[in-house]
């Protein structure tokens, strides 16, 4: 969905002048025309805000909108809410102008003008006003959280000497597990405690019986991380519940382990994935070839779209050489080499054009990608592992390592930062 790609953009934008306080100039702020559903500092959260966030979760992560999902999404708009606003404490801001920059640079990334974006927004259960306000907060968040990262984070010598060390020894192994959870209450009687179990050996049986364990997390898991199927991502495995890595010890990466109880109740456990932590030492880098069309404003990209559009199709099907059409179209100085862009290691690339290279298989060929530099189609050639230079290393540890202490302090820091702040959580409404 296009929402999912608008979040995660507006996440990473850079980060432009600060003019005015964003409390100035606070393009699109919800208007107070329902009821408050909670209060962070003095800003409220009305039902309307938090019913649209809702209805936005439910449809990208496909569940049913229930009082849990409402209490999860409520819980995550009061902490960005506070975050925005420990933001401002701290003399950040964010101005309108820096907002239409940041529609702007999301328009493009998905091949629109802000004009269809606002009508995809629209489509997709948000109005504009309201994603604007979502914009403003998240430039609030990423800004503080990139002084808060600058401020208490350092990465010394003797940091990446003892992480180098470390890495000649076999790494830690990493576990990928998704639960499903059916609770007992804390004074739940045999009966009551007997029947959750039996509930929960139904699920697991369905589960090893072939049906998708992330859609029966969504509908039956009670655990907060149902949206998400359950899933608690790749972590090593000391930072993996031990209930769980007891569940799948025994079971193969796909696999559904054995049902555990924990305080909660009970958990049903699948294994994902098992891995090694890979050293540092290597890098995989990309050979790939492009053909690009540059495009200045949005008449010319939605030309150079609909041609490269028509070009892949012909690539894919065989009838055109991709070498021959780069060497006659693309506006490239690598076009005389047929696109060839030759081996590249991560970062060399700007991250719109590398993310779109990542996914593809090899000779696999990306649909139109727009970055600034214009409008591209992409084919990957060669992928290799390749040997990282001593200042190759030095600088890979301090970004793993910088990018570690980076989630320690933002952890920390969100914490605080909702410690500190005055929340009232009202009675629901209903929708």
């Amino acid at each position: 969905m296009l929402l999912t790609r608008l979040y995660a953009s507006a996440l990473v934008l850079a980060a432009s002048a600060l003019i005015a306080p964003a409390s100035a100039q606070t393009p699109g702020a919800p208007a107070l025309v329902d009821a408050i559903v909670a209060v962070v500092g003095t800003e409220p959260i009305t039902a309307f805000e938090l019913n649209q966030r809702v209805q936005v979760v439910a449809r990208q992560n496909g569940v049913a909108v229930t009082e849990q999902l409402r209490s999860q999404v409520l819980d995550a708009l009061v902490n960005e809410r506070a975050q925005a606003q420990a933001a401002e404490a701290e003399g950040i801001s964010v101005t309108q102008a820096d907002v239409d920059q940041a529609e702007q640079t999301i328009a493009a990334q998905n091949q629109l003008d802000v004009a269809g974006l606002h009508k995809q927004i629209e489509k997709e259960g948000l109005t504009v006003n309201g994603f604007r306000r979502q914009l403003l907060d998240q430039l609030l968040v990423q800004r503080v959280r990139e002084r808060e990262v600058s401020r208490r984070v350092n990465v010394t010598p003797a940091d990446i000497d003892q992480f180098l060390q470390a890495q000649a020894q076999p790494g830690p192994m990493s576990l990928q597990v998704a639960h499903m959870l059916v609770t007992t209450p804390e004074a739940a009687s045999e009966a009551v405690v007997a029947q959750a179990k039996a509930t929960a050996q139904g699920l697991q049986a369905r589960a090893k019986a072939g049906e998708d364990f992330a859609a029966l997390a969504r509908q039956y898991s009670q655990s907060g991380d149902a949206a998400q199927g359950g899933d608690l991502g790749l972590r090593v495995q000391a930072d993996v519940p031990p209930l769980f890595v007891q569940a799948v010890a025994n079971v193969a990466a796909g696999e559904v382990g054995e049902l555990v109880r924990s305080g909660a109740g009970w958990h049903v456990v699948k294994l994902l994935k098992r891995e090694r932590a890979q050293p540092v030492m290597t890098v995989v880098q990309t050979r790939a070839r492009h053909i690009l069309l540059r495009a200045e404003g949005d008449a010319q990209q939605r030309q150079a779209v609909t041609q490269l559009e028509a070009v892949r199709q012909r690539l894919v099907a065989g009838t055109a050489d991709f070498a021959q059409v780069a060497t006659q179209i693309s506006q490239d100085g690598s076009a005389p080499a047929g696109g060839d862009l030759g081996w590249a290691r991560p970062g060399m690339f700007v991250p719109e054009f590398e993310a779109a290279m990542d996914r593809l298989d090899i000779n696999g060929i990306s649909p139109p990608v727009v970055t600034r530099f214009g409008v591209h189609l992409i084919q990957v050639l060669e992928r290799a592992r390749a040997a990282l230079t001593p200042e190759e290393q030095k600088t890979a540890v301090t970004n793993v390592l910088r990018e570690q202490k980076s989630k320690e302090v933002l952890t920390t820091w969100a914490r605080d930062v909702r410690a500190r702040a005055y929340v009232e959580i009202r009675e629901p409404q209903a929708e």
